[in-house]
């Protein structure tokens, strides 16, 4: 099937380098591989890591079993990103996200790790082919969070699958059936964070060719504030016949009303969260009868408990003091309240401002304030069953730190409250990690086995 194609990138209004890359490979039979590639890591890293990613594919894909082989060229791309941090430490913490597209008379095949996209236009309608290996992705796949909410979390460019990131990765490589005229889409976040995907459908659907549709994207990303680097591949199979040509002045128009849309769509679709008016009604004038048979059913016992006969039971009735703190050596406690809906691990930590910490049945380590509020610790690497055997062990420190024993590598991650790593302890110490304990001076106790470790903290900086 014959293919047009076309790609752009920029480096956007913000960042001081361009750390996307993207190629169009020609293979064996006339057939072409499209690669586009998001780095990142501090100082040139990610632009690093991006071009290994793009140069793994270049070499290495082969026709005899292309989704073995994409796959097969994740792996070697991740391998050669860690090796390459091992030989230099500058570079330490940089990998890539990383699409994939091939496309043959019959299928197409694609292949992601992270959160760059690919999109495909049949019969006029945009769908997104690839799911996003990022944390506000997976709350979304729980429906824990909205779509629009995703978008407009602080956490979105958290992902949890990238090349670099782990010694293993484990990317999603796909076949899908070709039809005559379906276009595709490969693209950073760059673009996906600035406009709304009703406007890229617009864009693929209208524009004469693909050259001019990446020119419109770029155009479109960087007009919403082009905050990050925007790299955009367009490929179109067979006969194409586009809408016509649209006039740009009036995307910025139909992305605002996208976004409203949008939102409207996620409350229209949490209307069981909601209730109507009627029902609302209902509830307050139950609140107010139980109220009043409240104040009823209390006025009489007062009167009946002031009968002589009945005066002993007002010892019942006795009101207990709550002395200061300080001076406290016995206290009682109220009746059970419960904190938050979260079903929890039995493991529990507090901080000086009374958060708590706490693990998900799933795995996830979540903040839950006194007033029962619940935030989910921002970290793609935070869980505590990684690997799918025997869950971790788990501790925080007074400032919110967070240590987490990763069984399998048999060493404790800390964590700091914005959820990036810190610190790798116990490295080549320990044997059999299954608990950890934090005391008052931060020191950590370890049960290795059925060995008590200690690990002793050492102030590397003093609070002011």
């Amino acid at each position: 099937m014959k293919l047009t194609f076309a790609s752009k990138t920029d480096i956007g209004r913000v960042r001081k380098m361009n750390q996307d890359s993207l190629d169009i490979i020609e293979l064996p039979g006339n057939k072409t591989l499209f690669v586009v590639a998001d780095g990142m890591g501090g100082h040139a890293g990610g632009e690093v890591a991006s071009q290994m990613a793009v140069e793994a594919f270049r070499l290495s894909p082969t026709l005899n079993d292309l989704s073995e082989s994409i796959t097969n060229t994740f792996i070697q791309a991740n391998r050669a990103v860690k090796e390459l941090q091992q030989q230099k430490p500058e570079l330490k913490g940089m990998g890539t996200t990383c699409v994939v597209l091939y496309v043959d008379d019959d299928n197409a095949v694609i292949g992601h790790v992270g959160d760059s996209r690919i999109y495909r236009l049949r019969n006029g309608r945009l769908t997104q082919l690839t799911a996003d290996h990022s944390l506000v992705q997976e709350y979304v796949r729980q429906g824990s969070m909205s779509p629009s909410e995703a978008r407009a979390s602080r956490f979105r460019n958290v992902i949890t699958r990238a090349i670099g990131i782990e010694d293993k990765i484990s990317p999603e490589v796909r076949t899908i059936p070709l039809e005559d005229g379906d276009s595709f889409l490969l693209c950073t976040d760059g673009l996906t964070g600035m406009v709304a995907d009703s406007i890229i459908e617009r864009v693929l659907l209208s524009a004469l060719d693909a050259q001019s549709a990446c020119k419109t994207l770029v155009s479109l990303a960087l007009r919403g504030g082009g905050d990050d680097n925007i790299s955009v591949v367009v490929v179109r199979a067979g006969n194409f016949i586009p809408a016509g040509p649209m006039d740009e002045s009036k995307f910025e128009e139909t992305q605002v009303e996208a976004e409203e849309e949008a939102l409207k769509a996620d409350q229209y679709s949490q209307t069981g969260r909601s209730a109507s008016p009627a029902f609302v009604l209902l509830i307050v004038l139950c609140l107010l009868l139980t109220t009043l048979l409240a104040g009823v059913v209390l006025t009489h016992y007062n009167f009946i408990s002031s009968w002589p006969f009945l005066q002993d039971r007002n010892s019942i009735q006795r009101t207990i003091p709550t002395p200061p703190i300080s001076n406290a050596t016995e206290n009682r406690y109220s009746a059970a309240v419960r904190i938050g809906k979260e079903n929890l691990r039995p493991t529990i930590s507090v901080d000086k401002s009374g958060d708590i910490y706490a693990a998900t049945i799933g795995g996830k380590v979540v903040r839950i304030s006194p007033d029962g509020k619940v935030s989910v610790v921002p970290s793609r690497e935070i869980t505590l069953s990684q690997t799918g055997d025997t869950p971790a062990g788990w501790a925080a420190d007074s400032r919110g730190n967070l240590f987490i024993i990763a069984h399998q590598a048999k060493v404790i991650y800390k964590y700091r409250p914005d959820g990036t790593r810190c610190d790798i302890i116990g490295k080549g110490k320990l044997q059999d990690p299954r608990s950890v304990r934090i005391d008052g001076a931060d020191n950590l106790y370890v049960i290795d086995g059925t060995k008590l470790i200690f690990f002793k903290a050492e102030a590397i900086s003093a609070a002011r």
